[in-house]
């Protein structure tokens, strides 16, 4: 990036820009000083003087992960940004001459649209706006925000034969690359994805499913083959399966591997045994050929080509059920399920949306005719991400079922598989092998969208499609609404007879760990009208939960594991269960092993191939107390709560081999670790008071910090889409966007009015001479520009004393002057004061020389006498011949002297002390 080079003149104006809104953001905090005086700081208009030489800034396009810099190139941190938010009036974004805060700009990728709330007097400027009423600048992330980055190849693995089928897992790719085989890809960098190994099947390998240290691959007609992928760079077959028909797709859930098999439809083959897999249950249609297949719950979902979309009860799997079909217009050829509907790839006819609600009555709520033929869909939060052939990734707005909408796309060449992996979309693209394309990322900085204050203390979270599930301690189970994350609803309540620690869904009922009240199973197929299905009670601290297949495992505190049989949901029964030490907090299901968080004894690993005999298989006894766990690949993340050093920790241990994990990375972070949740490269964490975290797990030995957002006291989350659901105790529920902003390309040039000019004050006058060593000082001020902010006011002892600051950055008008503070007022002396002000722009007023705005003397007290009384001399007695008495003698009147009026002492309430204020911008 150049360096743009402006003239030190407009980079020091730009300095004093920046800083105005810290001001201003202590003055709206700061109360006026000194109750007994009533004072206060008038509005002023905004500033209209030109600016004639406007700065540029440059931006790196389609990249939302860098920062605005300036023309050094230094960044500009998110106090600088939140200056030029706030302070702007009238403000033009410009790129190349086209005004990018208005609709219709088209940078790289695409035609970009700006989003936001409008720009409103957040730094006390009136009229402050935005052309066409739009925020151009997102003051927290740093970025200028748009709609939505659309799509761009960042990297491209080509293919050796015709690429029909990819997985993505802990930053590998699983390619099947037809006659080219199974081909392994390190996609750690997107831009530069690596082959790392390579395996040759007997057939052409058409779909893959990787699930722990397996890849399961659908090789067409040689069936189902078993590879252990544990080392990437050196896999090798254990098992396979061949299958009647011609395998095209697999999907793995528990110990059975789901296959659509052609015209011999599903295929259920148990897989618990990698080495020796066996078929244990099948489906058979006339005239249908199953090309796609997606597991939810106790229903696979089955595409069938001309018949449309088939469901299959699978509790039962030696004995498979077809319960509910919907014959689409099109040519069914992919499906994937989110909540109560199923969206299928139709191919002719785009994308079509099912609800599934009642798997006996499937019905169509809306679709969306996609430009080419749709092959495979998957989705994420409010998208559909349709693998579409020629006209390659279509990304369908699905926020409303019932009208789908184009949002974006992005034209590969030969798109017939896709998966979704965090922010990239690794797209099948036949001849031209995996195409890597970029969608949006999380911003430097998370905000919250919304929050909903349960009725007790949220304990956990589980989100399926538009509703989130809150175990919410001894309120219950919570149904809280969040197709608007902004605007959470509560649709639902079930008051469990415990206390609500941990809730998983599947299919349409709700699996509560209920405490002391055992395991709560709720039918929740209507969210507003939650119907308990049934309860088991052999179980008395019940902590976390997780379904798979047809067990539900249940951590409990002092109880260990135990293995409930819930085929049927309306009478669960107990299978099996084995102690665990340390006190069971939560627990995961992957293949054959549970993955139990056992507090002070750590990760504990459970081979439950055997769900009536269960047996402790591998142990990491972590440095803090294990409280929840989550599996990404062949990888368990677990929350650590605390360790020695009285930090929470992220524990990355490396089970590959179940009976011998270890710990190969860790993290940590302020505040205790509750819960973790992990999707694509990225591990979000739980931390009590410190909220939300976030980290890069790219690299499973040294994770990262990437951002954190603080909550009130965080202890669950879940992520669906560009949301974090956090269970927030106290607090409830928090929704947290994880959305990207957008920076467009090219040179950007703001110009904006501004406020040059500095304010006046000055101290009022005050009496010549006075006698008090306590009185009131007062001044007063203004401005033409953006208004006055705060004062400084000094003082002097003597013409010749150094100037002192008395008060500083205060919106009083007056303060009291001594008796003692700040120096002891001394008759005899005389005090000079002066005052400087801020505006809100940040110019400050040079404050006046000499012998400032105003001065008082302090009198010296009189001194008062009393006099002496004048001698009387004594009277003359006069005698006479005759008796006569003695007359009085009469003294001189004393004459009475008056005194010198003495000082008088008056005290003004009122006081303030001198107050220094620090403070920092945000």
């Amino acid at each position: 990036m150049a360096n743009i080079g402006l003239p030190r003149a407009t980079v020091r104006r730009l300095i004093l820009v920046f800083v105005a809104v810290l001001f201003v953001g202590l003055m709206l905090a700061l109360q006026p000083l000194g109750a007994a005086y009533p004072s206060s700081i008038p509005s002023a208009p905004a500033g209209t003087g030109p600016d004639a030489d406007p700065t540029t800034f440059k931006f790196k396009s389609d990249n939302s992960d860098v920062v605005l810099t300036r023309q050094n190139e230094s960044l500009i941190d998110n106090s600088a940004v939140s200056a030029l938010y706030g302070t702007l009036d009238g403000m033009t974004i410009w790129d190349d001459g086209v005004d990018v805060a208005s609709a219709g700009y088209t940078g790289r990728g695409g035609p970009k649209t700006p989003v936001g709330t409008d720009l409103t007097d957040a730094a006390g400027w009136p009229n402050v706006r935005v052309d066409n009423g739009k925020v151009a600048i997102d003051a927290t992330t740093g970025r200028f925000k748009f709609f939505d980055n659309w799509p761009y190849v960042v990297g491209n693995f080509p293919s050796a034969g015709l690429t029909r089928g990819v997985f993505v897992a802990s930053g590998v790719a699983y390619v099947a690359d037809g006659s080219g085989g199974v081909k392994i890809v390190d996609v750690s960098n997107p831009a530069s994805p690596t082959q790392v190994g390579s395996y040759r099947t007997p057939g052409v390998p058409r779909g893959i499913f990787v699930a722990g240290r397996y890849a399961y691959v659908a090789d067409d007609w040689m069936g189902l083959r078993i590879l252990d992928v544990s080392n990437p760079g050196s896999p090798f077959a254990v098992g396979g399966y061949d299958t009647p028909g011609v395998a095209q797709r697999v999907f793995v859930r528990g110990q059975y591997a789901y296959v659509a098999d052609g015209w011999s439809n599903l295929q259920i083959i148990d897989v618990s045994n990698p080495a020796a897999p066996t078929r244990v249950g099948w489906t058979t249609t006339s005239g249908a050929e199953s090309w796609g297949i997606y597991v939810q719950g106790r229903y696979a979902y089955l595409t069938a080509g001309q018949l449309g979309l088939q469901i299959v009860d699978i509790s039962n799997p030696s004995s498979p059920t077809i319960v509910g079909t919907y014959n689409t217009s099109g040519y069914a050829v992919g499906v994937a399920v989110s909540g109560n509907l199923a969206y299928v790839a139709d191919h002719t006819d785009g994308l079509e949306i099912v609800d599934v609600s009642d798997p006996t009555a499937p019905f169509l709520v809306g679709s969306y005719d996609t430009p080419g033929f749709a092959y495979n869909v998957q989705i994420a939060g409010n998208y559909a991400y349709v693998a579409d052939q020629w006209k390659g990734l279509q990304v369908i707005d699905v926020s409303d079922p019932t009208n789908p909408r184009s949002s974006r796309y992005y034209n590969t060449g030969d798109a017939k598989e896709l998966f979704i992996a965090g922010n990239y979309a690794y797209v099948g693209d036949g001849v031209n092998g995996v195409q890597i394309i970029s969608l949006a990322s999380p911003g430097s900085t998370p905000s919250m969208l919304g929050s909903f204050d349960t009725n007790g203390f949220s304990q956990n979270v589980f989100v399926k499609g538009t509703n989130a599930f809150v175990a919410d301690g001894s309120a219950g189970l919570q149904i809280i609404g969040v197709a608007n994350p902004g605007t959470p609803v509560l649709l639902a309540t079930h008051d469990t007879p415990g206390s609500a620690n941990g809730v998983y869904l599947d299919g349409g009922f709700a699996y509560v760990a209920d405490g002391t009240g055992g395991v709560q199973i709720v039918s929740v197929s209507t969210p507003t009208a939650p119907v308990i299905a049934s309860t088991y009670n052999g179980i008395t601290d019940a902590l976390g939960i997780f379904v798979s297949g047809k067990y539900a495992y249940v951590a409990g505190d002092t109880s260990g594991l135990t293995v409930l049989n819930v085929t049927n949901q309306a009478s669960p029964s107990l299978a099996g269960g084995v102690a665990i030490p340390g006190e069971a907090q939560s627990v995961v299901v992957s293949g054959k092993y549970a993955y139990v968080a056992a507090g002070s004894a750590g990760l504990r690993i459970v081979d439950v191939s055997d769900p009536t005999n269960p047996t402790l298989s591998g142990v990491v006894d972590t440095p803090g107390n294990a409280l929840s766990v989550q599996l990404s690949g062949s990888y368990a993340y677990v929350a650590d709560w605390a360790d020695f050093t009285g930090q929470g920790v992220l524990q990355i241990v490396d089970v590959s081999n179940p009976t011998s994990p270890s710990i190969v990375g860790f993290r940590r972070v302020s505040g205790y670790v509750y819960g973790v949740y992990v999707t694509g490269k990225r591990a979000y964490l739980a931390s009590q008071w410190q909220g939300l975290r976030i980290l890069d797990v790219s690299d499973p030995t040294a994770p990262t910090h990437i951002a954190s957002l603080p909550t009130t006291r965080a202890v669950g989350v879940w992520v669906e889409g560009n949301v974090a659901y956090v269970a927030d105790s106290t607090q409830g529920l928090r929704l947290i966007d994880l959305a990207p902003s957008e920076a467009p390309g090219g040179p950007i040039t703001t110009r904006y009015n501004y406020d040059a000019t500095p304010p006046s004050s000055s101290v009022s006058a005050l009496p010549n001479t006075q006698s008090q060593t306590s009185f009131v000082v007062s001044w007063t001020g203004s401005d033409v520009g953006s208004g006055l902010a705060s004062f400084d006011v000094q003082y002097r002892d003597g013409p010749s004393g150094a100037w002192t600051t008395w008060v500083s950055y205060t919106t009083a008008l007056t303060a009291t002057f001594g008796p003692t503070s700040p120096v002891t007022v001394a008759p005899g002396h005389t005090y000079y004061f002066r005052s400087s002000a801020r505006d809100r722009a940040g110019n400050v007023q040079t404050p006046m020389g000499g012998d400032g705005d105003a001065r008082t003397s302090i009198a010296a007290p009189a001194s008062t006498s009393t006099p002496t009384p004048t001698n009387t001399p004594t009277p003359t007695a006069t005698a006479t011949a005759t008796a006569t008495p003695t007359p009085t003698v009469t003294p001189t009147a004393t004459p009475t002297a008056t005194p010198t009026t003495g000082p008088v002492n008056r005290t003004y309430k009122g006081y303030v002390p001198d107050v220094r204020v620090n403070w920092q911008g945000r």
